[in-house]
């Protein structure tokens, strides 16, 4: 972890995930390594491989799996599609997370 607490590493940099075969599995590491809630949704084709469960259960979590097929194309584009300033409650913190 970085100083302040509970800001994010780089995690494309980070040498503790090296061993993600792929971007998702990267992006699954940094969400179990940062999550403050106990349960992380993992939206993919394929399950994560077994060493994630091992991972999230040494953590205190839980990796819910939700199969990429099972979503509408809607569903989709608002999973990835996400913006910072989602709500005008959150524009008085966007300056804590914007340079």
């Amino acid at each position: 972890m970085t100083l302040p607490p509970r800001r994010m590493y780089d995690v494309w940099q980070d040498a503790d995930y090296e061993f993600a075969e792929s971007k998702s599995e990267r992006l699954l590491l940094a969400s179990l390594d940062y999550s403050i809630h106990r349960h992380v949704v993992y939206v993919a084709s394929r399950p994560p491989r077994s060493i994630f469960k091992t991972i999230a259960s040494r953590l205190g979590r839980t990796i819910i799996y939700i199969p990429i097929g099972q979503l509408s194309p809607v569903s989709l584009k608002k999973i990835r599609v996400v913006h910072v300033l989602d709500g005008y409650d959150k524009r008085q913190i966007a300056k804590d997370y914007l340079w």
